[in-house]
């Protein structure tokens, strides 16, 4: 039965073979932009990650990617003090800052 199957699949295969090679373009080249397209977007997004984390100064408020709201106190050669409360601070690698809001603001909070 398995046999039987793929003798169908080649022969099939084959007799497709008297199509012009170009058709089979048609469908590649959709399929390729869309890949390159999401390559593309991809990297922007990671080249604006990557300046987000370069720009950031003692004192800017921000957010870890695991929630956590601070200030940053200092910054170290391979991780950052974010101060969370009052005399309260934790070490954190630059990568885990999901967002930056910004500089000495005064918040509702």
């Amino acid at each position: 039965m398995v046999y039987n199957f793929f003798t169908l699949a080649v022969a099939e295969a084959t007799q497709g073979a008297d199509r012009p090679a170009w058709t089979q373009l048609i469908i590649l080249v959709p399929f390729g932009l869309v890949i390159f397209f999401l390559f593309r977007s991809q990297k922007k997004q990671a080249s604006k990650r990557k300046e987000m984390i370069a720009k950031i100064m003692v004192g800017d408020k921000v957010i870890t990617t695991g929630g956590i709201k601070g200030t940053v106190t200092k910054i170290k050669e391979k991780s950052l003090l974010i101060g969370v409360a009052d005399k309260v601070e934790i070490e954190i690698v630059p990568n885990g800052v999901g967002m930056v809001l910004g500089g000495e603001e005064k918040s509702d909070e």
